[in-house]
């Protein structure tokens, strides 16, 4: 399924369907060709390796999970920052 959805890809976008600097996700890929994600995402990371598309993250976002723990997995770099959230900093 990864390789009809990677010729699908790269068909578009040969003829201009996907524009240059469009964003294609995986998960719209998968809806519109009605495959799975995993198969899409495999088409997308082709695509990005021989060359019609290209990767590009901007941020990567902070885990909502890993946020609270952060000063008990790192006291060494909260500990300087703990004056830092006094009221002063508060908008």
């Amino acid at each position: 399924m990864a390789a009809a959805a990677y010729q699908v890809l790269v068909q578009a976008i040969v003829t201009g369907t996907q524009a240059p600097g469009a964003r294609i996700r995986d998960g719209e890929l998968a809806a519109q060709l009605h495959i799975s994600r995993m198969p899409a995402r495999e088409a997308l990371k082709r695509s990005e390796s021989d060359g019609p598309a290209e990767s590009v993250r901007t941020a990567i976002p902070v885990s909502r999970r890993f946020a609270p723990s952060a000063a008990q997995a790192f006291p060494v770099i909260a500990a300087p920052q703990a004056p830092a959230r006094g009221p002063a900093c508060r908008p």
